[in-house]
């Protein structure tokens, strides 16, 4: 009965006294004992927790594959600028260059 008056209290945000009164109407209503209600309560939220839990995971796995295929990504878009670029290091040439320096001017 404890554990289904915290299950009930986690989710309803009832105090101990009206919760108690909520599983013995439950009860009441059903023609069922107060125990065996407790007991599909508590069943219920632990059903409800595991399925938190497993979408908790799937989210988690699909984070992790958009991260990887990103990466990835920039992985060969970094490649393809390098070999565009020479294969040099740094930044990419000037086009009016030829050099990763700006062009000076002299006044």
């Amino acid at each position: 009965m404890e554990q289904a008056k915290g299950a009930l209290g986690a989710t309803e945000g009832l105090d101990p006294g009206a919760l108690s009164q909520r599983l013995r109407g439950r009860a009441g209503a059903s023609q069922r004992t107060v125990a065996d209600v407790a007991r599909e309560v508590v069943q219920n939220a632990q059903r409800d927790r595991t399925a938190v839990i497993a979408a908790e995971r799937a989210r988690s796995r699909a984070a992790k594959a958009r991260a990887e295929h990103a990466e990835a990504a920039l992985e060969a878009a970094q490649a393809e600028a390098s070999q565009k670029d020479g294969g040099a290091d740094g930044p990419p040439a000037s086009p009016t260059t030829g050099s990763a320096e700006p062009r000076r001017r002299w006044s």
